[in-house]
């Protein structure tokens, strides 16, 4: 069973330094958000918070101190410019090694595992680096504030540097489960190294905190393979609740009636949840996300979903190509974002195709009502573009004074690209309004 989503709503009114009076989606008392309301939001950047007990505090920008040997450090700045330079020939254990180091955070010290991540073939040479921070490296039962991991992620295809925070804002308005992001300062060995999105990581720490029972399957959805990857339990690699999902799916209609699919789906995938969660992506629209034809999502196979039979819910993850076209190479050929209709858009992406069981899901009149109802529900909760704007551009205030001294940055491209997130947010909305006017 999912714990509640805590949406914008609530956790954005404790943001503001000066506030300004808006509107904003208010809980509609029935489980699901609607627009309701004046909140808050914040008007200038959050005070000076860099260590609270919640490391995705939203009234925060929190600092992590990292020190190493300053020999890993030059080879960790070394792999990753070699791996820049000819990413089709990437060294993957030379480019996910492990150095051991020390994270400071507060007045708390802790020995961990930090190692580089990202796509190798969207590095740039003398770029900024991205990283995850292994917190149980040294000690296998370590806790840090329930966490296990850290995320550290300033994309290169994504200039902005904010598309995970905002998304995930969206997701947690629409009342959808999604990780949780804000802001985060890196200090390596004395330096300022720069701003990173802060991300929650979808692991067993993750599932241990947002669900009420954390014993079954994590996958990690390699949709172009047809296969979800075991994240979790792999002692036992039972995958069988995978394999029933997909030969279902791969067996309709060839040997499976589409009305058989339809009476034991409910069983397998909290249906509800899923269309609910592509409605959130389709109105983004998130481009890299498994509705959109993408590859990007987990799985969890919650033991007390639908109603304590136990079924998968669908976890979305890497949210940083949402709202407008990532900026990487060969990137400007994909489909433009405005006009991205929630039927039938495909990015040229990953596999460049549905999901089969998405696709069938859409062939029952009930459930493809249901997916344009919650696209009008979502637009209104947590897509109203006069609150979203005014959360984006408040955001960019609180991070720039960081990202001014943050070496790795084009303030002028910076400018320009969100400039365009605000844009895409005000004519996205007015286009999928005409579209549900159809």
């Amino acid at each position: 069973m999912l714990r509640p989503v805590l949406g914008s709503s609530v956790i954005l009114s404790a943001l503001a330094c000066t506030s300004i009076s808006i509107e904003l989606p208010a809980d509609s008392g029935d489980g699901g958000p609607t627009v309701g309301e004046a909140a808050t939001l914040p008007g200038t950047a959050p005070a000076t918070c860099p260590a609270p007990d919640d490391l995705y505090d939203p009234d925060c920008i929190v600092r992590y101190e990292i020190e190493l040997d300053r020999e890993d450090w030059a080879k960790m700045e070394r792999v990753h410019d070699e791996t820049a330079a000819n990413c089709g020939a990437t060294d993957w254990g030379k480019f996910r090694a492990w150095y051991p180091a020390t994270l400071t955070y507060g007045a708390e010290s802790l020995d961990v595992g930090f190692r580089l991540k990202g796509n190798p073939c969207s590095l740039r040479v003398g770029g900024k680096m991205q990283f995850r921070v292994d917190l149980d490296y040294a000690d296998a039962s370590a806790e840090f504030h329930g966490l296990s991991s850290l995320n550290l992620e300033a994309a290169p295809y994504d200039p902005t540097w904010m598309k995970n925070t905002l998304a995930s804002s969206v997701f947690a308005d629409a009342d959808v489960l999604a990780p949780r992001a804000n802001f985060a300062t890196l200090h390596v060995n004395g330096s300022y190294y720069g701003l990173f999105e802060n991300i929650e990581q979808i692991n067993g720490s993750f599932v241990e905190n947002h669900f009420d029972d954390d014993s079954g399957n994590l996958y990690w959805f390699i949709w172009n393979g047809h296969y979800g990857s075991l994240e979790s339990n792999e002692e036992q690699a039972d995958t069988s609740d995978w394999d029933e999902m997909e030969a279902l799916a791969n067996a309709t209609p060839a040997s499976v009636s589409l009305e058989e699919f339809t009476a034991r789906i409910p069983e397998i995938v909290d249906v509800t949840q899923l269309i609910r969660t592509f409605a959130a992506e389709a109105v983004m629209p998130q481009t890299d996300g498994v509705w959109a034809g993408s590859a990007n999502c987990y799985m969890y196979h919650d033991p007390l979903g639908c109603s304590g039979a136990g079924c998968f819910v669908y976890l979305p993850w890497d949210l940083d190509s949402a709202f407008t076209e990532p900026d990487c190479p060969g990137c400007e050929a994909l489909p433009p974002t405005i006009d991205a209709d929630p039927f039938t858009f495909i990015t040229g992406r990953g596999p460049a195709a549905h999901w089969r069981v998405w696709d069938l899901l859409m062939e029952v009149p009930a459930w493809r009502q249901q997916f344009i109802d919650e696209i009008a529900s979502v637009l209104d909760a947590a897509y109203v573009p006069e609150v979203l704007v005014e959360r984006h551009q408040a955001w960019m205030e609180a991070v720039r004074p960081e990202l001014e001294a943050d070496p790795h940055v084009d303030l002028e491209s910076w400018e320009r690209e969100h400039a365009e997130i605000d844009s895409t947010i005000v004519a996205r909305e007015a286009w999928l309004r005409e579209w549900l006017a159809r």
